[in-house]
């Protein structure tokens, strides 16, 4: 049993009657301290029961506490989510709903469109959920949120729309319980389509924000850490670089298999499969164990710098310390000098205040009393002095740990300040990434706060990335005496990221718009909305506003939301020419769907619909073909080529054949004489040929000659009968411009070889 045991302030008296407002406002004073201070230990419920059930510490406590802003405390925001859970809203007295509904509304008001960009961050998911709550309790308060639906609508679509998904699957929730919930959603359609339709379409195409490298990962279980450690590593440019173009094995080759799928992933990447050995197979990880993020750190660099000598001029030597101990005699002034070389410092948060004094200790002379000295064999005093030499990236550990009595080690919650600008042994250094922890030395959570080149600021919690508020550094990163949650590793580099130039800043605003304007794509209500819309035929909201926006989230969206594509591109065809003409005309990218079809994420039937809808309905029929020929060299698998010579197939069929840009031919001819041909990559070279088979014979017979040649000689196709369609219409079609007869003989050859009579 432990012998220490920490003093909490008490908790008010939970038994008495408050009728007055000077008796509820010691009250709330009291309970104040308590939350502030009692890291946790609180009876929440009973709190929360007291004080609805006492109209006059209702009426004073709830706008005390439904508040939100930069300097709110987090105990207090924890509390008004206790608020919300153990609330009795179906018993409040009368005057205390509309009090709640009406504080709620008013800090929506003010909400400011950037503040918003995590559920941890602000009160704005609790004040949703606050309103949906009322709004089943009671239908009178309807009329109260009417009076700013303005509002509500433009935080769901705006230049800065709400970013995180849940809460704006809230706030499409909370407009579900509302009488006119289709008029609404009819509203959001219009102005998508009309006020910020360039905007969103712009959006829709915007490619990734290239400062904006960060995808999540998968947690298998309890490997926070882990994730929260390489979401670093990833950041880190040069590391990053040295990892992937590395010819490794071991730690590094999982590593690298990591920082591969981020580098492709769009959403999260699954680390299932290789997670547990990245520190070697004679150090397994036990997924469902959580360990700690500073160690597994040092132990992956120590790893990484043992296995892979050949890189540590390029990798490891990024984050390299050496870290300097001289003793110096103070009898024969002789001086001792040892090096070490480390990959991080480690400093002391429970007896220092902050990271500048830490440092400084780090660095403090040190009397130290009866050491031998080599110079006067004798034992005597010296004055010990550390010293640091830093690499272009230095990795610092915070040690919140403290040892009690019978030897318990617990965290230490206290306040740490650390800059995110320093200068330290004559080096300017910035705060580039904080690895944050929450929790107890016996269980917790980790994630990873990572700042991209642009300055900006991204949250990364295991799958969930999300734009980050760089001021809640300071309420999230110090850590608080009633708050577990701080920082346990910061990451400096030694000179700050690549600066815009000035004559780009408008256009990466504009592209930053855009891209935060993508959320909406994501919007699951807006697709069951427009389907249900589109397909009723007596349907009163069937606009070509509501068509448009279908066509364009088909085009570019989660296609996937929809239950029945097929009906819906029947209802829409020919109903969206101009929308569909203002999409092809931007020629940069397939629709997702088709894409999708190739990768093997969706049905060639789907595809197919597609490239009937879009390419029939734009002027220009065969662009679609072009990005099909464009695909060809990213996706080279046996079963990618069988799609893609689908794809050709119908797109002959419906729009005729084709020409070939000179940057097409290139990448056939690359195929030709590429040295990994499958039996379908065979086929889609014979389909290709017939498809551009007009221009060939204008403008390159010798390709059509290279190709026929190649199939009739080749050892690798197993079946040549399979091709006997496509080859025969190739060989009527150009024969006459072509070298035959050996390619015949070849060809007869090869099919009395098969036994084909």
């Amino acid at each position: 049993m432990l012998s220490w045991k920490p003093s909490y302030p008490p908790c008010p008296d939970l038994t008495s009657s408050i009728e007055t407002i000077p008796t509820a406002k010691s009250f709330i004073t009291q309970l104040d301290e308590h939350l502030m201070n009692n890291n946790g230990i609180v009876l929440f419920e009973k709190i929360v029961n007291f004080i609805f059930s006492q109209p006059t510490l209702g009426y004073m406590a709830i706008p005390h506490y439904i508040r939100f802003n930069e300097k709110t405390p987090i105990p207090l925001i924890n509390f008004v989510r206790y608020i919300i859970q153990y609330a009795p809203f179906d018993e409040l007295p009368d005057c205390i709903l509309p009090c709640i509904v009406s504080t709620a509304l008013e800090l929506i008001k003010r909400h400011e469109p950037k503040d918003t960009l995590d559920d941890q961050d602000n009160l704005l998911y609790e004040l949703y959920k606050i309103l949906i709550q009322a709004v089943v309790v009671d239908k009178k308060v309807i009329s109260l949120i009417n009076q700013t639906l303005h509002i509500i609508i433009n935080q769901l679509i705006s230049i800065h729309p709400l970013q995180f998904r849940e809460l704006r699957n809230t706030v499409y929730q909370l407009i579900s319980y509302l009488p006119n919930k289709d008029e609404l959603m009819n509203q959001i359609t219009n102005q998508l389509i009309t006020q910020y339709h360039q905007q969103f379409i712009e959006a829709l195409f915007a490619k990734p924000d290239n400062l904006r490298k960060y995808c999540g990962m998968e947690n298998c279980g309890a490997t926070c850490y882990i994730n929260s450690v390489i979401q670093q590593l990833h950041n880190n440019e040069s590391f990053k670089e040295s990892i992937l173009q590395s010819n490794c094995s071991g730690s590094c080759f999982i590593l690298k298999t990591l920082f591969e799928r981020m580098e492709q992933s769009k959403n999260w990447i699954v680390t299932r499969d290789v997670i547990e050995n990245i520190l070697g197979p004679s150090n397994k990880i036990d997924v469902s164990v959580q360990d700690d993020a500073y160690l597994f750190l040092t132990n992956l660099l120590d790893i990484l710098n043992e296995d892979n000598k050949a890189l540590i001029n390029s990798c490891v030597n990024e984050f390299k310390v050496i870290t300097k101990t001289t003793l110096k005699c103070t009898e024969c002034q002789k001086v001792r000098e040892r090096n070490e070389i480390n990959t991080s410092i480690s400093v002391d948060s429970v007896n220092n205040e902050s990271l500048d004094q830490a440092l400084s200790n780090l660095i403090k002379e040190e009397e130290m009393n009866d050491i031998d000295c080599l110079f006067c064999n004798k034992k005597t005093k010296q004055i010990k002095q550390i010293s640091y030499e830093l690499s272009e990236s230095l990795i610092i550990g915070i040690n919140r740990n403290k040892t009690i009595e019978g030897g318990r080690i617990y965290k230490f919650n206290k306040r740490f300040d650390f800059p995110l600008k320093m200068k330290w042994n004559d080096k300017e250094m910035i705060l580039n990434g904080i690895v944050l922890h929450s929790g107890t030395t016996e269980m917790g959570h980790y994630t990873s706060i990572i700042k991209d080149n642009n300055g900006k600021w991204w949250k990364c919690n295991d799958k969930v990335v999300v734009e980050y508020n760089e001021k809640r550094i300071l309420e999230d990163g110090y850590g608080t005496v009633s708050n577990s949650l701080s920082a346990s590793i910061l990451f400096y580099k030694t000179k700050e990221p690549n600066q815009i130039q000035n004559t780009n800043k408008e256009q990466v605003q504009n592209n930053n718009e855009c891209n935060s304007m993508n959320i909406i794509v994501h919007d699951k209500q807006l697709y069951e909305w427009t389907e249900k819309q589109i397909i009723d035929s007596s349907s009163q909201w069937k606009s070509q506003e509501c068509i448009d926006l279908l066509t364009l989230i088909l085009y570019k969206g989660e296609y996937s939301f929809f239950k029945d594509i097929h009906s819906l591109i029947t209802t829409i065809e020919n109903k969206s020419i101009s929308i569909i003409q203002e999409l092809v005309s931007k020629q940069n990218e397939l629709p997702t769907i088709i894409t999708d079809c190739i990768v093997g994420t969706t049905t060639l039937k789907h595809a197919l619909i597609c490239i009937e809808l879009f390419d029939k309905s734009s002027e220009n029929n065969t662009w679609i073909a072009t990005k099909l020929v464009e695909l060809i060299p990213k996706y080279t698998t046996s079963h990618q080529h069988n799609l893609l010579s689908k794809l050709f197939v119908k797109c002959e069929e419906w729009f005729g054949l084709g020409e070939a840009t000179p940057y097409e031919m290139t990448i056939l001819h690359l195929l030709v004489h590429s040295s990994s041909l499958s039996e379908e990559s065979y086929q889609l070279l014979l389909i290709l040929c017939n498809y551009f088979q007009q221009w060939l014979i204008q403008n390159d017979i010798p390709f059509i000659q290279d190709v026929l040649s190649l199939i009739t000689t080749t050892s690798q196709l197993n079946d040549i009968k399979k091709y006997k369609d496509s080859l025969k219409k190739l060989i009527k079609n150009t024969g006459t411009f072509l070298n035959i007869l050996p390619l015949l003989k070849s060809l007869i050859q090869r099919l009395i070889t098969e036994k084909d009579t």
